[in-house]
């Protein structure tokens, strides 16, 4: 074909749907002319490149056309997302129009919206649902830094939570509780149900009682998780007006117990009296009263016909302990195990019909709730006393039958034995204390001791004995509701098989440096 019949040709029509064809003014640059083929080829795909082509060339004359391209494209795009719920679908616009001035906005909806997402993931109670969380799609996830904080303590929640569903009690559910609540635990529902009849029960029992006493107790036991805690705030705001509202305390009431003795009337000397304790004084979430007991010596046993108090000899402890003001309760043995196992019921009862390993048990897991909490230091632990520390605690620094004196006939001001006890045990401290500040050391209910029984001391000085190394029953100190006056005398011992449980027996317990076990 020539060249003149090639340019008589007809123009050809354009193909369907074909993109129009932006033409390039003769004014233009190359370096105009090349970006702005670029924008026309990838615009449809980017069309923040309009957006770039006219910041690039201001001047340039292709800039109305480039405007018109990209206003049409971001309107329509922020048309499909400005209303919608799809995080990723808004992450796409503004990853297409990154300098767009719906920016902030949109980002705001962003956040929204991811923490939405977060919130539910957080309230479903479930690893899974965090894991969830992190898998989705989206990329500006505001809550990943928490969620994987949630996914690394995992194994210790699962272990915390395992352990408090082992022991079962309302005190290993309440550590649980109080230690995960912050931590966004998966069984924190769970456990707060457990707790509730507790809750309720302690409760009920308080709410009536004209002392204040009780209803701090509540408070105190179950802290900011107590169910009636508004309630019981509200009852001690309207029963203590300015005038009625408790001194701050006197330095002298801070002082130790001991300071109130004569010296003269202690053994151990007045520089053991008034030194400063080497046990630090603590709480406990069973709301155990402990009073502190220097170290000291004394002579224990008795020269009665009973050999087993024989012979009498000399024990040095060398050092200082908390101690129980009163026997474990009903109400404290079932806030940290979980059950009361006691004949005669009653909360402030002494707890009974419990066996030296039930009670050795409550004494480790007491342990390990005030370790977890951080209320005990790890040297410390409670456990039951031995016998020296019981009847060194019983004495008080007294050389006398009783702590009292000799005179038997007075017995009942400071016991419940089988004398005046009506056959049942009583409230605990509801007779006169000893010296130290100790209640029930005599009668009410038989006391377990940590040491093995022997029938006959070792004769010579003693340094903080534990007893012998094996043995098949544990010593019983205090007499109880059902015994003689005899029985509870300072020096008298009892024993029992650690197995064996009996409603005449109860417990105290002491909280001191660790030690070796036997």
């Amino acid at each position: 074909m020539t060249n003149s019949e090639s340019t008589n040709e007809a123009p050809r029509k354009p193909e369907p749907n074909a993109r129009p064809v932006h033409v390039i003014p003769p004014a233009a640059s190359g370096t105009d002319n090349e970006h702005w083929a670029m924008a026309l080829r990838e615009g449809k795909e980017n069309p923040d490149i309009w957006r770039q082509h006219m910041e690039k060339f201001p001047e340039c004359p292709h800039k109305r056309f480039a405007l018109l391209d990209y206003t049409f494209a971001h309107d329509r795009a922020f048309s499909k997302v400005k209303d919608i719920c799809d995080i990723c679908a808004i992450e796409a616009f503004l990853a297409r129009f990154p300098k767009t001035e719906r920016g902030a906005c949109l980002m705001k909806r962003i956040e929204q919206l991811d923490r939405e997402l977060w919130e539910k993931a957080e309230s479903a109670e479930s690893y899974e649902a965090v894991r969830n969380y992190l898998a989705l799609p989206h990329r500006s996830k505001g809550f990943a830094g928490s969620a994987q904080a949630r996914l690394n303590r995992e194994k210790e929640e699962r272990e915390a939570w395992k352990s408090a569903s082992a022991a079962g009690t309302p005190g290993a559910m309440l550590q649980y509780v109080e230690e995960w609540s912050e931590h966004g635990g998966v069984n924190i529902r769970e456990a707060k149900e457990v707790l509730a009849p507790f809750d309720d029960e302690w409760w009920d029992r308080v709410r009536g009682e004209s002392a204040d006493d009780g209803i701090q107790g509540y408070l105190d036991a179950f802290g900011a998780h107590a169910r009636h805690k508004e309630e019981a705030l509200s009852r001690l705001n309207t029963r203590q007006s300015p005038a009625q509202t408790r001194p701050a305390p006197s330095k002298k009431a801070e002082k130790p117990v001991f300071e109130d003795i004569n010296p003269d009337s202690v053994e151990t000397g007045s520089s053991n009296v008034t030194r400063e304790m080497q046990v630090p004084v603590i709480s406990n979430m069973a709301k155990i009263d402990l009073v502190p007991i220097h170290s000291g010596n004394f002579m224990m046993g008795s020269d009665r016909a009973e050999g087993k108090e024989k012979p009498v000899h000399k024990v040095i402890l060398t050092r200082d302990f908390l101690i129980g003001k009163h026997l474990v309760t009903q109400a404290q043995y079932e806030l940290v195990m979980g059950l009361n196992p006691s004949s005669f019921a009653g909360a402030d009862l002494p707890l009974e019909n419990e066996s030296w390993d039930d009670a050795v048990a409550f004494c480790k897991r007491l342990t390990e709730i005030e370790h977890k909490a951080k209320r005990l230091p790890k040297d410390q632990e409670y456990r039951l006393p031995t016998e020296a520390e019981w009847e060194y605690c019983c004495r008080a620094g007294s050389k006398t039958e009783y702590f009292f004196g000799s005179d038997e006939k007075i017995l009942g001001e400071y016991a419940w034995f089988k004398g005046n006890s009506g056959g049942k045990t009583h409230p605990v401290g509801t007779r006169k204390p000893n010296s130290w500040g100790l209640f029930d050391m005599y009668g009410n209910v038989w006391e377990w001791c940590l040491d093995w029984y022997v029938g006959v001391y070792p004769s010579g000085e003693q340094t903080d004995p534990t007893g012998p190394d094996e043995g098949d029953s544990r010593v019983l100190r205090g007499g109880s509701w059902d015994y003689e006056s005899r029985n509870c005398r300072s020096a008298f011992r009892g024993r029992g098989y650690p197995e064996g449980k009996d409603r005449r027996v109860g417990f105290r317990v002491v909280c001191a440096p660790v030690t070796e076990r036997k």
